[in-house]
């Protein structure tokens, strides 16, 4: 799995023409405000239909249209997933705020205002919305890998989608992605020396390698604890004797 990983750090630099187009993609994206972002998703969701057929690449940056398309359904899948947390996220922001408002109306002391508000059961809200964040962005990558696969409602088929997350292989993808976001991390910082441009460029760059990235590591995830081991096995032999 270590020569895996470099391979899949390595592929977003295997064709210099697609990781420009990809960098200015992001870079679009940033000056939209993430709108243009919509299509480099769609191109997450293409690398990972390639892996899926057995192809070790990175596609052509054309159709956008599709793209465009392939890029709102991973917007609205992730969406439904965040939902349960920004809705405790929102009920408790809410409750605080309200305390919060009431307090100052009242002109009650700092230590009233804080028994005020952790009464109102706030903190509680927030803090199972953030559980749920954590639980929703760690369970996303292999609901949307199923769903690349199969159809929308295989990124909410919840027992497929426990049997493949709560594995070794499946762990270690995460570890990977975060050492890949370190590296990345320090080459964008080395990049922002230049003032500005530097910046820019440094986070498109991130934003590009770790979508590309992450779709192959999460994809080699679920052909490994995945139910199609031919699938799987022509994946493994073409990751060892993979050129990228």
């Amino acid at each position: 799995m270590n020569a895996e990983f470099y391979l899949a750090l390595k592929l977003p630099f295997r064709d210099g023409r697609k990781l420009a187009i990809g960098i200015g993609m992001e870079i679009a994206a940033i000056l939209t405000l993430g709108i243009v972002g919509i299509l480099v998703k769609g191109f997450g969701y293409s690398t990972a239909e390639e892996m899926l057929q057995g192809k070790m690449q990175v596609p052509e940056w054309r159709d956008f249209k599709g793209l465009f398309g392939r890029g709102l359904i991973i917007i609205i899948v992730s969406f439904i997933y965040f939902l349960p947390a920004l809705v405790f996220l929102g009920y408790g922001i809410g409750f605080v705020f309200n305390e919060l408002f009431r307090g100052l109306l009242n002109n009650v002391s700092t230590w009233e205002m804080i028994g005020m508000v952790s009464a109102s059961g706030g903190f509680a809200f927030i803090g199972i919305g953030i559980a749920l964040a954590v639980a929703a962005a760690f369970v996303l990558p292999m609901a949307l890998v199923a769903m690349i696969k199969g159809s929308f409602k295989s990124a909410f088929e919840f027992g497929v989608i426990a049997g493949k997350i709560f594995t070794p292989m499946y762990i270690l993808s995460w570890a990977f992605m975060i050492l890949d976001f370190v590296i990345l991390l320090v080459v964008a910082s080395i990049i922002a020396v230049i003032p500005v441009a530097g910046t820019i460029v440094g986070a498109a760059l991130m934003g590009y390698c770790l979508t590309v990235s992450g779709f192959v590591i999460f994809t080699k995830a679920y052909l490994e604890t995945g139910d199609t081991p031919l699938q799987a096995a022509a994946q493994e032999n073409y990751w060892k004797n993979s050129g990228v």
